[in-house]
């Protein structure tokens, strides 16, 4: 059995929050955002505090770098539709990936 198969499992929840936003006035190049806002929590359900999560974008590459807060909370938003890798790493936890999506026109769902 390896050293990391006996770290504490991190879990976390993603709510992915969609918003479409368009310049005023012009109807030409809107662009459809959202967001992804999760929760980072141990087997216990205790908020982890700053924990290292990267939202990637699949197609792109491009990764977001942030924080969860003091109750363990994380908000990426202005994110393009899109698939994206959501990875939480917190040192003596094990680290957890797990898949969002971002769609333009729907309303805010919740995965585990």
């Amino acid at each position: 059995m390896s050293a990391q198969s006996l770290m504490p499992r991190a879990v976390f929840s993603l709510i992915l929050g969609v918003s479409v936003t368009a310049e005023l006035g012009e109807l030409h190049g809107q662009v459809a955002t959202g967001s992804i806002l999760g929760a980072v929590t141990d087997s216990s359900s205790a908020s982890i505090p700053s924990a290292s999560v990267t939202i990637t974008n699949k197609a792109t590459g491009v990764p977001h770098s942030l924080t969860t807060n003091s109750q363990g909370l994380y908000n990426a938003p202005a994110l393009q539709a899109g698939d994206y890798e959501v990875r939480v790493e917190m040192q003596g936890f094990r680290t957890e990936v797990r898949s969002a999506q971002v769609l333009a026109g729907t309303l805010p769902s919740t995965s585990r």
